[in-house]
């Protein structure tokens, strides 16, 4: 992944920028006087009470955990209960999360077509997504085997990265436009926080005392918390989002 990614960093060098938004509250959209100077207390109350935003960065956690739980622990998974070598154990679950690549795109064009009807959209998709993701993995995980539970799981890898393109814009939706990059940013450390590491440790712990069947049948309940989470999300959303200064932003 390190060429193409230089590649595609390399390209953002003519990639059209915006200003630096100053970050000022009460300005409008015409820089009119009465601008307010935020002050880091100002930045650190915004985000606490954004509830919305909070909602939605727990859920990408939540979600988060069960597909780095998958990804290493596919490959034991199949070895154990299928007998799969683990040379192929490997290529075969890396097929499962390479279609997140199908998946990440393909959620934008529902959730984009829905928000045209009711802005709490952006997280009502997450929500139906990952509650949809919850029920796939349990029946695969639970009622299905051989062929028919493989071809569940390659659906389960791309149903349960829908929710990204919606859940990302959250983070910039509902934050001041000078504040966005921060947003994103605290997103990816609570994400890689209380996903990443948790969800492998959390699945090896409970493989060693129940076996890694029953280990695995518990995940869809974190996508399950996901789905829950967007939904209470979408209740505050509305609200946080009036609430943003409406700032311009200039292209450089």
């Amino acid at each position: 992944m390190a060429l193409p990614g230089l590649f595609l960093a390399l390209l953002f060098f003519k990639v059209k920028d915006y200003k630096t938004v100053p970050l000022v509250r009460g300005a409008g959209e015409d820089k009119g006087a009465g601008a307010e100077v935020m002050t880091r207390a100002d930045i650190f109350k915004a985000f606490l009470r954004t509830y919305s935003l909070i909602l939605n960065n727990l859920a990408f956690a939540a979600n988060v955990f069960v597909t780095t739980a998958l990804l290493s622990r596919l490959p034991t998974y199949f070895h154990r209960m299928d007998g799969t070598p683990m040379s192929e154990a490997g290529p075969k679950s890396g097929l499962i999360l390479f279609m997140a690549i199908i998946g990440a795109p393909l959620g934008g064009f529902p959730a984009d077509r829905w928000i045209l009807h009711t802005p709490r959209a952006r997280m009502w998709f997450p929500a139906l997504s990952s509650t949809l993701s919850a029920c796939l993995l349990f029946m695969a995980l639970t009622f299905a085997d051989g062929t028919l539970r493989y071809v569940m799981l390659l659906v389960v890898g791309t149903a349960i990265i829908l929710f990204v393109p919606a859940a990302v814009a959250v983070t910039q939706d509902v934050v001041h436009p000078g504040l966005r990059a921060v947003s994103l940013s605290l997103n990816v450390v609570i994400r890689h926080s209380l996903g990443s590491p948790l969800g492998p440790l959390f699945v090896g712990m409970v493989s060693d005392s129940y076996g890694i069947s029953t280990a695995m049948k518990i995940l869809p309940l974190f996508t399950l918390l996901a789905g829950v989470l967007f939904l209470l999300g979408s209740f505050f959303y509305e609200r946080d989002l009036q609430r943003v200064d409406k700032v311009a932003v200039e292209l450089e």
